[in-house]
């Protein structure tokens, strides 16, 4: 439960926008909400943004939809807690706060089990039940209370189980006390483990020693490696404090790299006693060229696909890309709270014993004393605050250090978030622009046809601010909410989409296997792939033999199972397993994979393998190299056949998993789908209205009820077991009781190379020509002043005509790169020459390319366009036809997509002939007699210029090829949207009364072309 506190005005006069630069250009951040924009060349160069009102800055400074005021406190329910389960620890580090865990005192004693108890009890009782709990320890050093740890892990793990809590866990330690139980205990919950070790030997012996004297060191080198080696359930970081006397935190870097921790956290220091280490004024700058440093290393990595290892710079990023902005640093007194060893409940660990941070105790928190914190920590009650461009970023930094804040601690903070800023931008790229239009200040006006600025959203909280503040999620007929890409991610555990395992059944070459615990055998041998690698010369005769013996016994019934395997296993190394030896448990140096396809997994792609296989008495050996998942392009491997990758889940047609949000029932069981057709198919809209598919009534003979946003009568989870012959198979969308006879695929081949080459160019210019017809028809649509009753019709139509139009401009591609592969290394001269004839309905024969209103008679047209295997359909037909003996898989994949598209694009032209069926054609047509510009109009000729340049530019970047070609491909898709582009000057030409029409152009890149 979130309790509302006083809300907190910031500063009036204080920045709400701050330029920055990348490799990508210059952008701007809203500091609000941390909204990020890639700013228009026009205002790219003004850091003052005179070109952008006060009144639009303020308006993407305002909160968006789910965006909580940045001057509301909030008082949360306590979500996640600390014990402080331990007075004492076994170092001694000169920076400690803690002093070794008795807080100079105020902790005296370890915690017992029944302040801890009550605690967690206290914490689960309260907690939102939604979200995930956290409890965490912290001394001294927490395992020296061990027994503890362990008793609380188990008792707040087993009370989250039977509440349906996520309860995870968290501890912060120096490492050196770690037993085997401790490190099992760890790996065996979500455990966030943080090991505080502050570099090489040098550093770490000198800042962290022992009370004896004893270098630390070693100590949690050798305790901490089996954690390293085998987290399990845990993640493992760690945390370097960093003082003045030594700041080279690229060398602190790589010596804890090299004991094996994924991450690694700096945290310099800020306050220490009279004469310690503690960061002084002219150290910051040092302080922060020395992390940009290890940032930027890190950095390229990020740009090879590798993660980034440095935690304050992982963390900076997934912040500003989220939008990250708050009024607090952290969830101290809010959401987080630690308990000392006597019960008391205070805002922050590192303040056990303050009486302004002790907020509460186990008995209950004080509502007053918590909210005068809350108030007091606001970011906007922080003077030197106020007016800090990165103050909801910072949000004024840990209360606990806040007393020693410098201008140059200061100054480090807005520095380094000004270098974590440009990646942002430079390692994702925007894919949507936000339109807003200059709006007029108070007392002024702009010219109302003042072009709008395009801001294209850089993160999460930019992208959340450009939706539409009056449209909330909406109920639509259709598959659930755990059909979303989002929801699947988190239903999808251990993998429904796909069985993983199923990867591996082809780990080696020409063989299929089966894969149980302790046990491989061989279920199939591709002998076609052995004959053809052994007439290549790739494999020896007598190897071949073996392979022929397998595959005999094999399709006979004789099992040949894999008695030994060698190879190299990952981080195991070179071994040679045997495996029905194979098992639990498996840990420590010399361990064995637990199972065999663990072992297959670890196996190192490409490297070599032999094989022992065994049938009775007889062993044969096979040596070949580890298979590899992916192809040279990036695609799964030719060898996983259709569907492969789904055997062995869940039975899709005889279990129902609505209960428990499957992924794998929702993206494979269509909720909705088109009802059976009759025969003869009546000419009825219903007959395309979608029905529930587990509907109650399975009679075969009546038209159902379309399905609605209201649950439809279902058979029950009984019925479907019991009854489950009678759901309808889908196929194409529409159920189907009819055997499915898969159509046959038939055309005639090109008799040559250069003939598909002709043709595959007028491929080419037929798209160019289908897309002037379908803007034409986009373009005549009314957008304004349409009745309430025809609007979402014709606004669907115009869209889906929009859609279809750009979606041709990939064919145009597809072709091209078609012809660029069979151009080979000669000089290729992109096709872009529009067609003067299109096929049409009736096979072989050609009709002229008419850009005319979205009348019937045009959408006919449209249908028959597309119609499968027909008209441009057979057009392709005939060159996967021809490709199939002169080209690639490439090739024929590409040219397939665009036959797949068509099939789509016929479909949906069927829909918009129903839509706009309804009406009469003059309720939506701005005119049904629209006629192209005269001679020398200005917005025609302003229209004609832009589709020049796009075409320029896909000559440029198809002439050059990808990627260097890429620029000026994106720049010709980028000229066709927008105001300044070809739509906003076809929606000029549309609006002034005339048809959007395209002159034929002389240029012999473009001029038109006809069949060949």
């Amino acid at each position: 439960m979130i309790m509302p506190s006083p809300a907190i005005p910031g500063d009036p006069a204080a920045p709400i926008f701050k330029i920055f630069g990348s490799g990508m250009g210059r952008h701007l951040l809203i500091v609000p909400h941390s909204r990020i924009f890639d700013l228009p060349p026009d205002l790219a160069g003004n850091d003052d943004m005179a070109g952008l009102p006060a009144s639009l800055l303020a308006a993407l400074a305002e909160s968006a939809n789910g965006e909580v005021p940045l001057y509301q406190t909030a008082e949360p329910s306590p979500q996640s807690i600390s014990l402080n389960v331990s007075s004492s620890c076994n170092l001694s580090c000169t920076y400690c706060y803690a002093a070794r865990g008795s807080f100079e005192g105020a902790q005296p004693q370890p915690m017992p089990w029944e302040v801890a108890g009550t605690a967690i009890d206290a914490l689960l009782r309260n907690a939102d039940p939604r979200s995930p709990i956290t409890v965490g320890f912290l001394g001294g050093e927490p395992f020296v209370n061990r027994p503890l740890i362990h008793r609380a892990v188990a008792y707040a793990a087993g009370e989250g189980s039977k509440r349906g809590l996520d309860v995870r866990f968290s501890v912060t330690t120096n490492g050196t006390l770690l037993r085997e139980d401790d490190i099992d205990l760890l790996r065996g919950h979500r455990f966030a483990v943080t090991i505080s070790i502050d570099g090489g030997e040098d550093v770490q012996n000198q800042q962290r020693p022992a009370p004896t004297g004893k270098h630390s060191y070693d100590l949690v080198h050798k305790a901490t490696r089996p954690l390293l080696a085998d987290p399990g359930l845990a993640q493992v970081a760690a945390r370097s404090t960093v003082s003045r006397a030594d700041l080279n935190l690229l060398r602190r870097f790589e010596a804890i790299l090299s004991l094996g921790f994924p991450e690694i956290g700096f945290a310099p220091l800020r306050a220490a006693k009279p004469g310690g280490d503690a960061l002084q004024n002219e150290d910051w700058p040092k302080y922060l060229n020395a992390i940009v440093e290890v940032a930027k290393s890190e950095l390229k990595r990020a740009h090879e696909g590798d993660s980034i290892r440095l935690t304050n710079f992982a963390v900076a990023l997934k912040q500003l890309y989220r939008g990250a902005s708050s009024p607090y640093p952290c969830g101290a007194g809010g959401g987080y709270f630690s308990v000392a060893a006597n019960g008391d409940w205070y805002a922050c660990h590192r303040a056990i014993g303050s009486s302004p941070y002790r907020l509460g105790s186990n008995q209950g928190l004080d509502p007053e004393k918590r909210r005068e914190f809350l108030v007091k920590r606001h970011v906007h009650s922080q003077p030197a605050c106020r007016q800090c461009w990165a103050r909801y970023l910072c949000s004024g930094g840990c209360h606990q250090e806040a007393s020693h804040r410098t201008d140059s601690s200061c100054g480090f903070i807005r520095g380094w978030l000004e270098f974590c800023l440009a990646p942002i931008v430079n390692l994702q790229s925007g894919s949507q622009s936000f339109l807003v239009r200059r709006r007029a200040p108070k007392g002024g006006t702009f010219m109302s046809n003042q072009a709008p600025i395009k801001l294209i959203p850089r993160n999460v909280a930019a992208l959340r601010r450009g939706q539409n503040q009056n449209e909330g999620v909406r109920l639509v007929p259709g598959n659930p909410v755990s059909t979303r890409l989002e929801s699947g991610v988190g239903n999808c555990f251990p993998g429904l989409e796909c069985d993983l395992r199923n990867l591996e059944r082809r780990f080696f070459p020409f063989l299929e296997v089966d894969i149980q615990d302790a046990e491989i055998s061989v279920v199939s041998v591709d002998i076609a792939g052995v004959r053809d690698s052994v007439s290549n010369g790739q494999m020896p005769s007598d190897m071949a033999s073996i392979y022929q013996q397998v595959n005999s016994g094999v399709s006979s019934g004789r099992r040949w199972r894999v008695e030994t395997m060698q190879g190299i296993f990952g981080p195991l190394g070179v071994q040679t397993l045997t495996i029905a030896n194979l098992r639990l448990p498996s840990a420590g140096a010399d361990r064995l994979p637990p199972d065999a396809w663990t072992a297959i997994r670890l196996l190192t792609e490409g490297t070599a393998v032999q094989l022992t296989l065994q049938q009775g008495n007889t062993r044969r050996i096979l040596s070949g190299n580890r298979m590899r998942y992916l192809d040279d392009n990036g695609a799964l491997a030719k060898m996983f056949l259709p569907g492969e990758l789904t055997q062995s889940l869940c039975s899709p047609w005889t279990h129902d998993f609505r209960d428990c949000g499957c992924f794998y029932w929702a993206s494979n069981h269509p909720d909705i789908a088109l009802p059976l057709l009759p025969t003869p198919a009546p000419n009825i809209p219903e007959i395309n209205s979608y029905v529930p598919w587990e509907r109650a009534d399975r009679t075969l003979n009546t038209l159902p009820s379309p399905a609605t946003i209201e649950d439809p009568e279902e058979l029950s989870y009984y019925e479907i077991n019991s009854k489950w012959q009678t759901l309808n198979f889908v196929l194409e969308g529409r159920e189907t009781v009819a055997p499915y006879q898969q159509g046959k695929f038939t055309a005639e081949k090109f008799a040559s190379l250069a003939e598909l080459e002709k043709n595959l160019q007028y491929a080419a210019g037929v798209e160019l020509a289908v897309i002037h017809e379908y803007l034409a028809a986009a373009y005549s649509l009314k957008v304004t002043g349409l009745p309430a009753a025809i609007a979402n019709d014709v606004i669907a139509a115009r869209a889906e005509l929009m859609r279809i139009a750009y979606g041709e401009m990939r064919h145009v591609r597809a072709a091209n790169d078609v012809l660029r592969a069979l151009a080979g290394n000669a000089p290729f001269f992109p096709a872009l020459r529009v067609a003067l004839r299109v096929p049409d309905v009736r096979p072989g024969s050609l009709r002229p390319v008419q850009p005319r209103p979205a009348d019937p008679p045009t959408i006919q047209s449209f249908i028959d366009l597309e119609s499968p295997s027909v008209s441009v359909d057979g057009l392709y037909a005939r060159i996967l036809a021809t490709l199939e003996d002169l080209g690639t898989d490439e090739m024929e994949q590409t040219v397939r997509s665009v036959m797949a598209d068509g099939e789509s694009h016929f479909e949906t032209f069927s829909f918009i002939q129903e839509w706009l069926g309804r009406h009469d054609p003059q309720a939506y047509l701005r005119s049904s007699t629209l006629t192209a510009p005269p001679a020398g109009n200005a917005l025609h000729q302003k229209l004609q210029q832009e589709y020049r340049d796009l075409l320029e530019s896909l000559f440029s970047g198809y002439t050059i090829g990808i990627p260097t070609g890429a620029p000026a491909i994106n720049a010709a898709r980028n000229a066709m949207l927008g105001a300044s582009g070809l739509d906003g000057a076809a929606e000029a030409v549309a609006d002034a009364g005339f048809l959007v029409a395209f002159d034929a152009i002389s240029d012999p890149r473009f001029t038109p072309v006809d069949h060949p």
